[in-house]
């Protein structure tokens, strides 16, 4: 028998209807979803949030997710942190990990920007995950 895994997605949806009020017809005009947590049964949470890259994360290589940001509540602190962009795994130099005091705020991320410039260059748009039971923070530019 096959093992069946189950998963919840929690999505933010925005919908554009059209509604003939004489008929009560409903057409969906656009449909636009994003994933905000994902949870399957063996318990493993991933928290997703999108988030715009400022000239001071740029400068000094840091993301500053927030601490009340869904990604940066998920994240603890003084935390080692490994770093997909576009599904791939980055390799560093140096240790990258989340802030000692200060959720949500990753540091030791100025190699990555330098071999990214386009990807995070300022006011790019990622789409960031993160995997409390891997530690992996996922950047997907968009």
């Amino acid at each position: 028998m096959d093992e069946i895994k189950t998963i919840s997605l929690n999505l933010n949806v925005l919908l554009t209807l059209a509604v003939d009020v004489a008929t009560n017809k409903v057409e969906v005009q656009n449909c636009d979803a994003k994933v905000v947590k994902v949870a399957s049964d063996d318990n493993n949470q991933i928290q997703y949030t999108e988030h715009q890259i400022n000239e001071t994360e740029n400068r000094y290589g840091i993301l500053t997710l927030g601490a009340k940001s869904l990604v940066g509540m998920l994240m603890p602190t003084a935390t080692e942190v490994t770093i997909e962009i576009d599904g791939v795994k980055f390799i560093s130099s140096k240790s990258i990990r989340s802030h000692r005091s200060t959720r949500g705020r990753i540091d030791g991320l100025t190699q990555l920007f330098r071999e990214f410039p386009d990807k995070l260059a300022v006011g790019a748009i990622l789409s960031v995950s993160y995997d409390s039971q891997t530690s992996i923070l996922a950047l997907k530019s968009n």
